[in-house]
């Protein structure tokens, strides 16, 4: 635009019906949003997790927010972007109308807002310069506080606008209102004010600390944002208006929406009388225990799925103690050195742990049609329920549940879990047909935040297996679908002997024509390495020149997989655990599909077009795989493009298992 800059209009939402007004009006602004990014918070992790996330996401020099059941006059962006320039300002705050009776005779109560030196930002109407932003987010280690925002608590807007001015941020008003379509029950106020008692507790050890400047007035702190040194005749003036009064009648339109306004001011004291007892007797500062269950340890893309979780845990609970319920194998203990294995067969042991923990996490698929793992998850997740120790889900695979029992139990153990994280949409909508009624939300695979062995380590192991490094690599990970495989597998997957004999030939196939640019090689991905040998052999037995096709001498680990993915040009994937490898890596991906999971993945990724059924390969997926080869670069970028965005739904992953870690610490204070 003509002055200069790239505003981002941000709106998170829980999907109110108002949302496409609010998104209306923002199409007819006098100065129209350079781009608007709606957060819908479907795992229902808080106001500030969305603003958090819609800033990560946007690219613009100014960054505004607006709610999802605000509408803001047509040159609502002019003045704010206007007002920043003129003003040399940090933060733009403007002002809201309200449309609820009660909410605006509040307002109107309270008085109209400082414009020389407004008390605080306003979070559905507000301007802020990324520079000042991206400051505080290297100075605090965050932008938005999350404590606040999660279950109603409030303040995350008044939080920020105190550490920016503590900084010198010059906050300036603008006389802009936008209109707030929010209506109020009794009920739904009270609570309101429950939480918003419990943020301004939050604010007032904030302000408590000296690393805030609030300008809010309030009897808990001075105006200019130094809280009394003693607790003196405002705190008994606080408690008399708080919890005998107010007693302005006359403020309201009727004496019901004064008795309402009465009740919930002792709803925020009763909030704010826990959100002080809370930080004083409870734990915050005790190490979480966080209990693991799920995939196993025999497969490289399980064990993959168990190192993200542990490093997800870490990275946002360093203390944090960890104990994983599996078969050890002695490689993973070794990659996720400090974490506790206890064997799940050691039944007493286990349920001991998992009474004396913080939460639950179930990690990866165990969703399966498998009568052990319904039991084992009946067994753990009941147990866990009985402590009320909350459940969790972590980047879960759910696939569609062929038999009666399958539905009836799974729709049942569903139903226990506090939130279910699911990774692919046909989770979702296998959930939505079972009728399960728990908050569920779509993530990205953990998996793809993992990095990769060092170059250097992987260039030697390549040397070992006899690759000098003169000729490009393409890499190739495959099922191999035989008599002894799971019935589920064969179910999932529509195996019949046919089926798999011209899949062979047509690999076979597309393996001859790239080995004339470059080596083939087999990557182990199996649970055992006998059955990548096997799936080496029967695609040999197909091929005129079987030396074409090589495979490693033995399976690797995760992080060394992903870096010898990344040593190929190209991967040639039939799991999609190796293709997840291949987008954290940069290796354009041809996905050979054996269930619905993989095109979708690849479809994310920008390689949805290079993909095709294990049931239908035919000389034209020779002909697709020379096409990629060829246009493997541009492929390449289009990938790059889509990993921010798909490691940012990763994150979701450890933030979820965060905010409920530190959820149960406080109700077990």
């Amino acid at each position: 635009m003509s002055d200069g800059h790239v505003v981002s209009v941000i709106i998170p939402t829980i999907d109110r019906p108002t949302l496409q007004q609010s998104q209306e009006a923002l199409r007819a602004q006098t100065r129209p949003a350079d781009e608007v990014i709606v957060i819908h918070d479907t795992g229902r992790r808080g106001v500030s997790w969305a603003r958090n996330e819609g800033i990560r996401r946007s690219r613009g020099d100014l960054i505004v927010f607006a709610d999802d059941d605000c509408v803001p006059p047509r040159d609502w962006l002019e003045q704010l972007v206007r007002a920043v320039d003129r003003d040399a300002a940090g933060i733009v705050v403007g002002g809201c109308r309200e449309t609820d009776p009660l909410l605006d005779a509040k307002r109107r109560r309270r008085g109209a807002a400082n414009r020389v030196q407004p008390s605080s930002a306003y979070g559905g109407n507000v301007l802020y310069r990324r520079s000042c932003l991206e400051a505080c987010a290297a100075q605090d280690g965050s932008i938005f506080q999350e404590a606040f925002g999660i279950g109603g608590i409030g303040g995350e807007d008044v939080e920020l606008a105190g550490r920016l001015r503590a900084r010198g941020v010059p906050i300036v008003f603008v006389p802009v209102d936008v209109t707030h379509l929010k209506r109020v029950t009794p009920r739904g106020y009270w609570a309101q004010q429950f939480g918003r008692g419990q943020g301004i507790a939050a604010l007032f050890r904030a302000a408590r600390s000296g690393r805030v400047a609030l300008a809010q007035q309030s009897l808990l702190w001075d105006h200019e944002a130094q809280p009394k040194a003693r607790r003196g005749p405002r705190w008994l003036l606080a408690v008399w208006r708080k919890l005998v009064g107010p007693f302005d009648v006359k403020s309201f339109p009727s004496l019901r929406h004064f008795l309402v306004f009465w009740a919930g001011e002792k709803c925020e004291a009763a909030g704010f009388a826990w959100g002080l007892l809370c930080r004083r007797h409870g734990r915050p500062q005790a190490a979480p225990r966080v209990c693991l269950w799920g995939t196993s340890l025999h497969k490289v893309a399980d064990e993959a799925q168990m190192i993200a979780a542990c490093d997800a845990i870490r990275l946002r609970m360093p203390q944090a103690r960890i104990t994983l319920f599996a078969r050890p194998n002695g490689v993973f203990e070794r990659e996720a050195a400090g974490i506790e294995v206890i064997p799940t067969a050691r039944i007493i042991q286990v349920l001991r742990r998992l009474a004396r923990s913080d939460l639950f996490v179930i990690v990866g698929g165990p969703f399966l049609e498998n009568r052990a793992q319904v039991f084992s998850c009946a067994l753990l997740i009941g147990a866990a329920r009985l402590w009320r120790r909350p459940v969790v889900t972590f980047g879960s695979t759910i696939l569609d549940y062929k038999t009666r029992w399958g539905r009836w139990w799974y729709r049942r153990l569903f139903e226990r879990i506090d939130a279910i994280a699911v990774r692919e949409e046909v989770g979702l909508r296998q959930l939505h047909a079972l009728g399960v009624r728990s908050a569920a939300a779509l993530v990205g695979d953990p998996r793809i935040l993992l990095t990769p062995a060092p170059a250097e380590e992987i260039r030697g192991l390549l040397r070992r297996e006899g690759f000098d490094g003169t000729r490009p690599l393409i890499g190739l990970t495959t099922r191999h679908l035989s008599d002894d495989v799971p019935v589920w597998v064969k179910r999932t997957a529509g195996y019949t002997p046919e089926h798999v004999a011209q899949a062979n030939v047509i690999l076979g196939r597309t393996i001859s024509a790239l080995s004339q640019r470059a080596d083939v090689v087999l990557l182990p991905m199996h649970p055992t390495y006998d059955e990548d040998l096997k799936t080496a052999e029967a695609i040999r037995d197909t091929m005129a020149d079987p030396s074409q096709l090589n495979i490693l001498s033995r399976a690797y680990r995760a992080r060394e997989l992903i870096g010898l993915i990344a040593a190929c040009e190209l991967l040639i994937a039939g799991r999609l655990g190796s293709a997840i490898f291949a987008t954290a890596a940069g290796t354009p991906v041809l996905g050979v599909a054996y269930e619905s999971r993989l095109p979708g993945y690849l479809e994310q990724i920008g390689c949805g077009r290079y993909v095709r059924d294990w049931r239908a390969l035919d000389d034209t997926f020779v002909r697709l795989a020379e096409e990629l080869w060829s246009d493997r670069a541009t492929v390449q970028r289009q990938m790059q493009g889509h990993l921010a965005h798909l490691k940012s739904q990763a994150a979701a992953n450890g933030e979820l298992i965060a905010r409920w870690a530190r959820r149960d610490q406080v109700k077990a204070a």
